[in-house]
Formats: C-alpha cells, sequence, structure tokens
C-alpha cells in the first residue's frame, strides 16, 4: 500500500520498541527530540516622550527603543510610577498564539486568568500589586532594574517561561483602563514657595524669575545661626529646611525636581541699619536768668546708644543751636528727656520702631502683634490675606492689594484691631463678628485705615440662632479712616431671631476721608426691642450717606460736606433720635426723629433729637417726637435745637401722639437761632395729642424767627 508523500499516518499515534531496558519511540519520524527552548529577552531602555499617550497601541509605535528581541516574547515596555502603579508591555514575536498565564516581577508572582497574546501582537499587563517591589524612589532617579520571569502556554498548551532583567523607566504616573493608557514623565517642577524665619519674624521676598530669595531682619540680629522655614515644589532642597545656616553672606540653595533638574536660589539677608534720631536742640529754648552766659546740656536718652557721644556740653551763647544723635534697635521707651544743668527741662516723643515682618505674597497673618511690611503688588481672585491674630498691623509701603482681607474667624470670634496703612485695596475688608448658636452673637472687628483706600468695609455684629434669653445680636465693630477712601462701611449691630435685642451700632471716625455710604444702625429685624445705632464723627470729610438707625448715638461733624443722615429711633420700642454737634458743615437733610413705638404697656414713643449747629448749611431737620401707640403710651418730645449762623430751610420738630387709653401727647421742641437765618425757615414745633391730654407747643427763640 502506497503512502501519500507529505502526509503523516497516525500523526499522534507512537510506536513503541525495546532495545533492552531502553524504549524508544519509533513512527514516520523515528525520534521526537523536544528541544528546551532558551528565550533570551534583550535589555530595553525605553526613552517616554513627554506627550500624553491616550492609546497604548500608540507608544509603540511613537516611542524611541532599542530592541534586541529574538525569543518568542520579548518587553518592549516597563513604567512604573511613584506610587508603585505600574505596566509591563509584551509582544508575541512568534507565529502561534501564546496565553500569558503569570509574571513574577523581582520575585514577586501576579497571575491572569488565561489573558491571550495573538500572534505579531503587542499587549499591556498591569503590575499593581507589586507595589512595594516595584516603586520607584529618590535613590532609582529615572530608572530601576527588575527581574521578570514570563510564564506562558503554546498553542499546544505546552507550559514555557521566558527569564530576563529589565530598565524598567521610572514616571509620575501611569494608568491603565482596558487599552487606554496614560502616562507622565517625571515633572520638571522645582520652585522655592515660601522662605520664612520664625525668630526674628521674618517673610522672605521670593522672585521665581531672578530665582532670588531676599530677607530683611532687624539691626543687631545674629545672622550666623538663622533656621529657615522653606516650601517648595518638588522632591527637595539643599540645603533643607530647619536646619540652621550662618546667612553672614548670600547662600545657594539648590531645589531638585521629581526628573532630577535642578535649579538654584541666592539667599541674601539684610540687616537694617539703627534706628536713628537726630534732635536740633534752640539754645534760646533754655536761656535763664542765671544762665546767661553759658549752662550745661545732656541728652539723656535712657537706653538709646549714641552716634555720637557728644554730650553732655557747656553751650556757649554763641551756639544757636546743638544736635543730639542716638540709635536703638528696639524700643522700650519712646520718650527722650533732654536735661539742663541737672535738671528735667524737655520731653520729646520720638515715633516708635517697629519691626517689620516681611509680606511679599498672599496669605495668612497669624502673629498676634504682628507688624508686616508689604514689599510688592499682591493678589488673588479671591481673599488675599486671612486674618487669624489679633492686633495686627500691616504697612502697605504704597503697594496694592488685590483681593479680599478677610478677618472673620470662627475660631477667633472676638478679635479686634486691624490696622492698614498706605495700601490701596482693590476688594472688600471683612472683619463680621461671628454668628453663635449658643448665645450672643459676637461684635466685629475694629478697623483703622491711614492713607489708604478700600471698596467696602464689614464690621457687622453676629446674628445668634437661639431663642432663648440673653441671645442677643454682636455690636458692630469700630472703624475709623485717616486720609482714607471706601464705598461702603457697614458696621450694623446683629439681629435675633426672636424675643430679644438685637446688638448696637458700631463707632465711626472719619478723618480728612471719602465715603459713599456709612451704616451703623441697630439690628434690624428684632421682635423684643432694638438698641442704638452707633456713634458717628467727621472732620473734613466727604459722605453722601449715613444711617445711624436706632438713634441714642452721638454725631459730631466739621467741616463735612454730607447729602443725608438717618440717625432716627428705630420703630417698635422706645428710641430717641440722636444727639449731633455740627460745625462748618453742609449737609442737605437731617432725620433725628423719634421712633414710633407698637402696642406695648406704657412704650411711649421716642424723643427727637437734640442737635447744636454751628456755621453750616441745612436744608431740613426732621426731630419730631414718635407717636406712642401702646396702652398709657405718651407720644415723643420734640428736639432742643440750637442754630448759630446757619441757613435752614425746614425744621420739624412737633410732639409725637398717644393713640390709646391713658396716652398723652408729647410736646414740641425747642428751636433757638442766633442769630435769624435768612430766609426766615418753615418750623413745625406743634404739640402732639393724646386721650388723655395734649403736650405743650414748643417754643421758638427769637420767636419771630420763622415763616
Amino acid at each position: 500500500m502506497r503512502r501519500a508523500q507529505g502526509t503523516i499516518e497516525e500523526p499522534f499515534l507512537l510506536k513503541q520498541k525495546t532495545l533492552g531496558k531502553k524504549t524508544i519511540a519509533q513512527g514516520t519520524i523515528e525520534y521526537l527530540v523536544v528541544i528546551g527552548v532558551i528565550v533570551i529577552i534583550g535589555l530595553v531602555v525605553v526613552s517616554l516622550s513627554t506627550n500624553f499617550f491616550d492609546d497604548a497601541q500608540s507608544i509603540f509605535s511613537t516611542t524611541k527603543k532599542i530592541s534586541s528581541s529574538v525569543g518568542v516574547i520579548s518587553i518592549n515596555e516597563a513604567i512604573v510610577s511613584n506610587d508603585g502603579n505600574g505596566l509591563i508591555g509584551l509582544t508575541n514575536n512568534s507565529n502561534e498564539t501564546l496565553t500569558i498565564t503569570k509574571l513574577s516581577v523581582d520575585e514577586v508572582e501576579l497571575s491572569y486568568p488565561e489573558t491571550i497574546l495573538f500572534q505579531n501582537t503587542q499587549k499591556f499587563f498591569s503590575l499593581d500589586e507589586i507595589e512595594e517591589n516595584f516603586d520607584c524612589n529618590s535613590s532609582q532617579e529615572k530608572t530601576k532594574i527588575c527581574e521578570v520571569i514570563i510564564f506562558y502556554k503554546s498553542t499546544y498548551g505546552l507550559e514555557k517561561q521566558a527569564k530576563t532583567s529589565i530598565v524598567v523607566e521610572c514616571v509620575e504616573n501611569v494608568i491603565l483602563s482596558g487599552t487606554t493608557t496614560t502616562i507622565q514623565p517625571l515633572s520638571s517642577t522645582k520652585a522655592i514657595t515660601s522662605f520664612n524665619f520664625d525668630d526674628p519674624h521674618t517673610i522672605g521676598n521670593v522672585n521665581n524669575t531672578d530665582f532670588t530669595v531676599s530677607l530683611t531682619v532687624p539691626f543687631g540680629t545674629d545672622v550666623s545661626a538663622l533656621v529657615p522655614n522653606i516650601l517648595i515644589t518638588g522632591e527637595s532642597i539643599v540645603p533643607a529646611s530647619g536646619i540652621a545656616q550662618d546667612f553672614s553672606n548670600p547662600i545657594i540653595y539648590t531645589v531638585t525636581a521629581a526628573n532630577s533638574s535642578t535649579q538654584d536660589y541666592n539667599v541674601t539677608v539684610t540687616i537694617l541699619p539703627p534706628f536713628t534720631h537726630n534732635i536740633t536742640l534752640n539754645v534760646k529754648d533754655f536761656q535763664t536768668e542765671e544762665h546767661l552766659t553759658g549752662f550745661n546740656i545732656d541728652c539723656n536718652v535712657n537706653d538709646y546708644d549714641f552716634i555720637n557721644q557728644n554730650s553732655p556740653k557747656t553751650i556757649d551763647m554763641n551756639l544757636s543751636s546743638y544736635s543730639c544723635i542716638f540709635s536703638k534697635a528696639s524700643y522700650d521707651s519712646n520718650t527722650i528727656t533732654i536735661i539742663v544743668d541737672d535738671e528735667k527741662s524737655l520731653d520729646i516723643y520720638l515715633e516708635p520702631i517697629i519691626e517689620y515682618i516681611n509680606l511679599s505674597d498672599c496669605g495668612t497673618l497669624n502673629i498676634t502683634n504682628g507688624n508686616y511690611l508689604l514689599n510688592n503688588d499682591i493678589g488673588s481672585g479671591g481673599t488675599c490675606l486671612k486674618i487669624d491674630a489679633n492686633n495686627i498691623y500691616v504697612n502697605g509701603n504704597d503697594y496694592t492689594i488685590t483681593g479680599d482681607i478677610n478677618a472673620t474667624n470662627p475660631m477667633n470670634p472676638a478679635w479686634t484691631n486691624l490696622s492698614i496703612k498706605d495700601t490701596t485695596i482693590i476688594g472688600n475688608i471683612f472683619a463680621n463678628g461671628w454668628d453663635n448658636a449658643s448665645g450672643a452673637g459676637f461684635k466685629g472687628g475694629d478697623i483703622t485705615m491711614n492713607n489708604s483706600k478700600a471698596t467696602n468695609i464689614y464690621v457687622y455684629g453676629g446674628n445668634p440662632t437661639c431663642t432663648f434669653m440673653g441671645c442677643n445680636g454682636g455690636f458692630g465693630g469700630n472703624v475709623t479712616l485717616i486720609d482714607s477712601n471706601a464705598s461702603i462701611i457697614d458696621s450694623n449691630g446683629g439681629q435675633t431671631p426672636a424675643n430679644q435685642s438685637c446688638g448696637d451700632g458700631g463707632s465711626i471716625i472719619l478723618i480728612n476721608s471719602n465715603v459713599t455710604t456709612v451704616n451703623s444702625n441697630t439690628g434690624a429685624t428684632c421682635t423684643f426691642y432694638f438698641r442704638s445705632g452707633g456713634n458717628f464723627s467727621a472732620t473734613n470729610s466727604e459722605i453722601s450717606y449715613v444711617n445711624m438707625i436706632g438713634g441714642e448715638g452721638e454725631l459730631t461733624i466739621y467741616d463735612s460736606n454730607i447729602i443725608t443722615i438717618n440717625a432716627h429711633g428705630r420703630d417698635y420700642r422706645w428710641g430717641n433720635g440722636s444727639q449731633m454737634d455740627i460745625n462748618n458743615s453742609l449737609i442737605n437733610a437731617i432725620y433725628a426723629y423719634g421712633a414710633i413705638t407698637t402696642e406695648y404697656w406704657q412704650c411711649h414713643g421716642g424723643n427727637g433729637g437734640n442737635l447744636n449747629i454751628n456755621n453750616s448749611e441745612i436744608s431740613i431737620i426732621e426731630a419730631y417726637g414718635g407717636t406712642g401707640t401702646g396702652s398709657a403710651a405718651n407720644g415723643g418730645n420734640g428736639g432742643e435745637i440750637n442754630i448759630n449762623n446757619t441757613g435752614i430751610s425746614i425744621i420739624k420738630a412737633n410732639g409725637g401722639n398717644g393713640i390709646f387709653w391713658s396716652g398723652s401727647g408729647g410736646n414740641g421742641g425747642t428751636i433757638t437761632f442766633d442769630p435769624c437765618p435768612t430766609p426766615k425757615p418753615d418750623v413745625n414745633i406743634d404739640k402732639g395729642y393724646g386721650p388723655s391730654g395734649d403736650g405743650l407747643d414748643g417754643t421758638i427763640n427769637p420767636s419771630d424767627c420763622h415763616n
């Protein structure tokens, strides 16, 4: 029987022939020699592109490789992130389909559920489960070497393995999801973001363009062992943060990025010169009968250090003046004493020496009694400066702050005193009292601005949410503006939800300043009774609207222009119009009438405010008494108004009415002119009326000074 050439009869049948004690397989192929395949996998060094790759396949086509794979399987990618998440890319170089069963990386095995690797294709395998053995660290820099064993099955089920060592590329982040891979190269970011000293309190000016850091410390500071606090973006900095250094000369600090690139910073510390005063004394100031020819003078400056120690000195009558020059690094006393012949003659007050903390960027100011000096313009989209301590002083040094200054702090709700000088603030200042659910609302903070500008200033009192007795609104904060401008100052008292009293408005002082609207009212929604509006003082200032509603406050105004003053009592229970002293000012309207009360027993109407007005121009004054609407509640009395050298058009100071049983009318006010204004004003000082009796008509002195 002939057999077809090239075919194999019984291809899987093995015939056996015995030779002695040996059994030899015999058939169409006499001996089937199973050859162990040694797979040598070339070392692949991968140079990653800095671009992101959305498809795993694209890594192979776009990344440079040096491939020497000649075995069945080759490793074409091996990458790992800092947290140990990694990928390994395998290529099937054979002409059959292989099944990957597991991988061993540095003796840590990962099993895969019969993952198919088709012939002449590539596939990624996740290495996330071997984090601790596979993660990169600073000592390995860009790469790490791992031993890898690949376990796989051939098409016919033979179990095989390939073993090699590979160089793994370290990257910042790697994510595998299906066939999608995201790779981020190691970061090149390396910068100093903050550099400061705790002792002395100094914040450095970090320049990330010139790569310099400059700090200024007070005169007398020992710079040989200063300890810096340093924040960076990157992997490390040398010398390290928290290590004392000698800053007598500039020091180079080197920041290293994750990709091992570096950036040097030149850090310089400058010692401020001593604080000096040169006092020139006029000899004539010290001449007396017994000192006609000369006398001894001593510049006794307590613990100050002399720059020129030239006293005491005998002053000749031919010498017109004499100077004392002295210095001091810090101060305990701000007064020097001039001594003549051992007798105290003159005290001279010196401006205090301020040890500044340099301020170069937005952030948190949290040093109690800290004096901060702005070194450049700073800004942010929201809050630029967060105030977290009492008695903070910011010298803006004529720079600009863009963004808000926020001093509202629930952890320190009763804070006080934020002072700002020589600063332009393109934003708001918030120093509101914190709301309190367990008791009275907290007082707003106190703000002082000198030669500065702000958009709005908010220092209103906190609003408690509780309803029990003592759950009152917080008082508004106090605001002082000197040579400064703002649009709105809001210092209203806090308000309560039920049966409690609201907070008083704060005190506002304006000197040589311009403000559009001042609000310092008592809280507006209390159902028990209202407290007082705030106090107000203005000198040489321009204000459109002054609202001190709630009354009871005091207003003092000199050399100022105001459109409207609302300082009347808040309608509900009591509330008199505010008291005012106005001089050399121009005001369109003043409303200082008493409150209209509600239906409570003997809840009398408020009285009109009492006003003293000198050398001013006023269009209208309303200082009439409020209506008493409760049982046995009387109308309020009209105010007492003294007008000297002032033009006035309309005055209303009539008494309020009593509405219900046993309520009486209030008395009309008293108006005194010196002299009578020209033209004469329209005046209403009529008595109020009530079921229990009417009030008395008011009086005008002189009596004919009205239409």
